[in-house]
């Protein structure tokens, strides 16, 4: 180990030793402004999973878009929500769903 990273490491190390460096393993609770409208939709998809084995009604990203849009409206966003490939996406991601 040289002696610059050496420095740095005492100097972690003193920190920790004395509280001020916490170990926090909490994730970043990120607040968007569309929060409502993400956990709606992800209500939507999971009801259409569970209805899909008796009406063979799937998803595409058209209709995830609309709906999203619906409920942006729902909810009072109007004309500032834009349901984005990259939020729709994000959205997906977010809630576990690898395709729909």
């Amino acid at each position: 180990m040289s002696d610059r990273h050496q420095r740095v490491f005492n100097r972690y190390l003193k920190k920790y030793q004395s509280g001020q460096l916490l170990n926090n393993e909490a994730k970043r609770d990120k607040r968007t402004m569309y929060d409502e409208v993400k956990e709606k939709l992800l209500q939507y998809i999971e009801l259409r999973e569970q209805l899909y084995t008796r009406d063979k009604c799937g998803l595409s990203w058209a209709l995830l878009r609309e709906k999203a849009l619906f409920f942006a409206d729902e909810l009072g966003f109007g004309d500032d929500f834009k349901a984005s490939d990259g939020w729709i996406q994000s959205v997906l991601k977010a809630g576990g769903k690898k395709s729909v």
